[in-house]
């Protein structure tokens, strides 16, 4: 049997950085070649883009997220519209 290709008609067409997934990863107990022990990665929804970058300490999670979305305004000359995590608790601080 075959089948055709789903067609979505209602489904609506994803702009980039419309939404940005997040997750964070760590504390793993052998450390990387750059001594780092946590990993964060953030996904374009549409494009499928993706930021990695390595931390050393959890603590520096806010400040890497946000040099990343700034590096994402700086190269697509656009703010993310939404961020999206597992709710893990791992992005929960003041700031």
């Amino acid at each position: 049997m075959t089948r055709s290709p789903r067609t979505s008609t209602s489904k609506k067409e994803r702009k980039k950085l419309d939404y940005v997934h997040s997750d964070w990863s760590g504390h793993f107990p052998v450390p990387s070649y750059g001594n780092s022990i946590y990993y964060i990665t953030l996904i374009d929804d549409a494009t499928r883009v993706a930021w990695v970058r390595f931390m050393k300490q959890k603590s520096k999670t806010t400040k890497v997220v946000k040099d990343l979305v700034a590096e994402m305004e700086v190269q697509n000359h656009k703010t993310p519209a939404a961020f999206r995590t597992d709710n893990g608790g791992e992005y929960v601080t003041k700031d």
